[in-house]
């Protein structure tokens, strides 16, 4: 049996921190109250359009009021392992469509009509509000105290998250103040004297969790050296049932958006051609879902002679890359010929980039679990995309990767949405582009 009586990271004497149960419920009220701020400017918006006078006006405001009462409060408060370890739900931000949808469809049945301006008004408004009131969330909580017990490794992936202050004893404190909640090394025994402190804590109401879910859940990536590879594809193997939606979704906004990608296309092609003449597309391998190669396609951005010796990584200042092509590089341009391959199945918009066939072989040799990013399809724009930019090197990789397994694990409509407002910051900033 280990005991853990090993050198702090951050030593912190017992009762050095404030108290718990006055730290957790800090920052609950102020969001509870900029929620509240939100509904109220929503309804009033709502209240000007239709007006109190009618009883039409009076009744749909009356029901958007409690209705979002009461979602809020089921939906948007519930415990959950965002509440627990962030002190909020991202998904809260569907509150007021799931509002709106909801008294649409009360007064569709009760009356057969509904005033869809006014709840679409509601809908961006509320959303709006809360939007803000969570992003700026990390302006005004106060610091959140994680107790870690277990390898150093978990402390080093926390330590440099933002909003966090993480905390290591050599020895069970005397009390549960002055801490959050738990993380604990799953591969690790402990002595008689800790198992009997996590016990009480867990019902004092101070959560004991295992440290690979508290990194996870904070930092937005599945470390593949927590992963053990006989039971990794069981959690790594992308069975969600939101993977049939999510090929709908695709095909649906090529589609919706085809006249605007067919136009994109053309002027981007023109200036390719103009620029460095033809061919204006490039065509390469890449590995895709369950590692079956497919031919990839996007607008030439590289001189005609760039693979003569061989395929390379594309590097800060890289000589190769066109005069017109670091423009398109940068701002994802040449990346508007792959809807064909979404059109055609071999790709999504949102997934893992796939890989050339060299590089994905040696990163295959030299990167434990590597081939389990392909058990979703590959994707235009993806969450290690925007977190991580553009990879040239195996440690660069190694960090894509850990990004590409979190998402094949939280697969999820709220996920792909979350990367499409990033990707969109990413387009504008140029993010991780070389």
């Amino acid at each position: 049996m280990k005991s853990y009586r090993h050198a702090s990271l951050f030593e912190v004497p017992t009762g050095a921190l404030p108290s718990s149960p006055m730290r957790t419920v800090a920052s609950l009220p102020w969001m509870a109250i900029t929620d509240s701020l939100g509904l109220v400017v929503a309804l009033t918006v709502v209240s000007a359009r239709l007006g109190l006078a009618t009883t039409d006006g009076r009744a749909t405001v009356v029901m958007l009021a409690g209705v979002a009462a009461l979602v809020w409060l089921l939906f948007g408060q519930a415990r959950s392992l965002d509440t627990v370890i962030k002190g909020w739900r991202p998904a809260v931000v569907a509150v007021p469509t799931i509002t709106a949808l909801v008294v649409a469809s009360m007064q569709i049945l009760a009356a057969g009509r509904a005033p869809l301006l006014e709840l679409l008004l509601f809908a961006l408004t509320w959303t709006l509000a809360l939007a803000i009131s969570r992003m700026t969330y990390p302006l005004y909580r106060v610091p959140r105290n994680i107790l870690v017990i277990g390898a150093p490794s978990f402390t080093r992936e926390l330590a440099n998250v933002s909003g966090y202050r993480v905390v290591r004893l050599d020895c069970p404190p005397k009390d549960f103040e002055g801490f959050d909640f738990v993380a604990t090394d799953p591969t690790e025994t402990y002595d008689e004297s800790w198992l009997r402190w996590m016990s009480h804590a867990n019902m004092y109401g101070v959560k004991v969790l295992p440290a690979p879910l508290v990194v996870e859940t904070l930092t937005g990536r599945v470390p593949y050296e927590m992963l053990d590879g006989r039971w990794a594809f069981e959690v790594l193997n992308g069975r969600s049932p939101y993977r049939f939606w999510k090929r709908a979704f695709d095909v649906a906004a090529v589609i919706v958006g085809s006249p605007f990608i067919l136009l994109m296309t053309g002027i981007v092609g023109l200036i390719v051609l103009f620029d460095s003449g033809r061919p204006t597309l490039f065509w390469q391998e890449r590995l895709g879902l369950g590692g079956k190669p497919f031919r990839m396609v996007k607008f030439r951005t590289m001189s005609h002679d760039a693979e003569a010796n061989g395929s390379a990584f594309a590097t800060i200042g890289d000589l190769r890359i066109t005069r017109i092509g670091r423009f398109l590089r940068q701002y994802r341009l040449d990346e508007i010929p792959q809807f064909w391959n979404v059109l055609r199945g071999e790709m999504s918009i949102i997934g893992p980039r796939p890989e050339q066939l060299s590089f994905a072989a040696m990163f295959d040799a030299e990167i434990p679990l590597y081939g389990h990013r392909y058990s979703v399809l590959p994707g235009i724009t993806g969450w290690a995309q925007v977190n991580d930019g553009y990879a040239a090197t195996v440690d660069e990789t190694k960090s894509k990767l850990r990004h590409d397994f979190y998402y094949v694990k939280h697969l999820s409509l709220h996920l792909d949405m979350l990367i499409v407002w990033r990707t969109f910051l990413t387009i504008l900033t140029g993010f991780g582009s070389r």
